[in-house]
């Protein structure tokens, strides 16, 4: 790999991952599709992180490791994972998740057919901190249909994405990120790296993750891959799961002196929305109907009453749905329920055995430690 330009850059940032990193580069290093790179970024960890980071470094040219002395926050390390990639396309990969073998391959294969796609995405499985699969809709980043709740639904996984990501028309995707998107999590299928360069990527603030997307649906289409190549992992340490919407933002960005007036989190999101549209590469016509979308979002007065009320109890950006527990979920379905949809439990597929304990060469790892000898 030295010497040479990767075609895909898979962007890794870190801090304190130590219980489920190895498991998360092993499914990298089992991809059917082989010419990429992994850029680790480690935010300062206090943990094991940089030892198992530096084994794997050591043992596979494609993966490159840095590490900063100093906590610069969530947001600074996943845009410092961009910047040290190479390739032509990249995608994130949090230190926590897991992908099947042919997510890079499956992704890769419509970016090279149609330039007009910038991005790509699987569909998704939950799954929990012994690697165990939730009772969670495998079409899980998108909104639920009817009235949302706290309990999620299962789905079929041949149903179609219908956000219109996939439109010709830039106001159309637009208005699918503002008006039908949860949980963001589409940059962990695959981009365009010139794509990705045009934006702001992530800003320093919390839900900069969905101003990112709506951006990049302003620079082309998305397209989605009707198969589940993604484990999203679902634990008690995890960003959403953080007590309050304080450590939420603290997390994002460490140190940072805040305003003693509590104000919602969705102002600056909304003021961020508003930003990338006059920049952006398309007719005016198409720009009036974004503006339009904007509007909509701006006055959903239920939503906002309900932020107002979250706004004062510091309720975290996760807005209680995943504070559901296993047990609730549990109520609502199993693993073979899932198994029934096609969906395999990780611990049974050739990404994941992240149940049991592997011995390669001198390193043994499992969900609840890494022992690198």
């Amino acid at each position: 790999m030295k010497g040479q330009t990767p075609k895909v850059s898979i962007g890794l940032p870190v801090y304190n991952g130590e219980k489920y990193l190895a498991s998360a580069i092993q499914s990298l290093l089992a991809q059917t599709f082989t010419d990429f790179e992994v850029v680790v970024s480690d935010n300062a960890s206090t943990d094991g992180t940089a030892e198992i980071c530096r084994w794997y470094a050591s043992r596979d040219a494609r993966i490159r490791y840095y590490r900063d002395e100093t906590n610069r926050g969530v947001a600074w390390n996943y845009a410092r994972t961009f910047e040290l990639a190479r390739g032509e396309f990249f995608r994130w990969q949090a230190h926590d998740d897991i992908c099947l073998p042919t997510l890079l391959e499956c992704c890769l294969e419509p970016m090279e057919s149609d330039p007009s796609v910038v991005l790509t995405y699987p569909r998704l499985a939950v799954i929990d901190s012994q690697g165990e699969l939730l009772p969670s809709d495998p079409t899980a980043w998108r909104p639920r249909s009817g009235n949302s709740s706290v309990q999620p639904q299962l789905s079929s996984t041949t149903d179609a994405d219908q956000r219109r990501l996939d439109s010709p028309l830039a106001y159309q995707r637009f208005g699918g990120i503002l008006l039908h998107t949860v949980w963001c999590l589409e940059p962990y299928g695959l981009m365009r790296s010139d794509a990705v360069r045009s934006t702001g990527i992530l800003r320093n603030y919390c839900g900069a993750e969905k101003v990112f997307l709506a951006e990049m649906a302003l620079r082309g289409k998305f397209h989605e891959i009707p198969d589940v190549l993604f484990y999203v992992r679902r634990h008690a340490e995890q960003y959403s799961l953080l007590p309050s919407a304080s450590a939420q933002r603290e997390l994002v960005n460490p140190g940072r002196i805040r305003c003693p007036l509590r104000l919602p989190r969705q102002l600056r999101s909304t003021w961020g929305f508003l930003c990338i549209i006059p920049p952006a590469s398309i007719s005016n016509w198409q720009r009036i109907r974004c503006f339009g979308v904007l509007l909509r979002y701006a006055f959903q007065v239920s939503k906002w009453k309900r932020i107002v009320v979250n706004t004062i109890r510091d309720v975290g950006i996760s807005d209680g749905y995943l504070k559901a527990t296993d047990q609730q979920l549990a109520e609502i379905g199993d693993s073979d329920e899932m198994q029934s949809l096609g969906v395999e439990s990780p611990r049974q597929t050739s990404a994941g055995r992240v149940a049991a304990i592997h011995h390669e060469n001198d390193v043994h790892w499992s969900n609840d430690s890494v022992v690198v000898s």
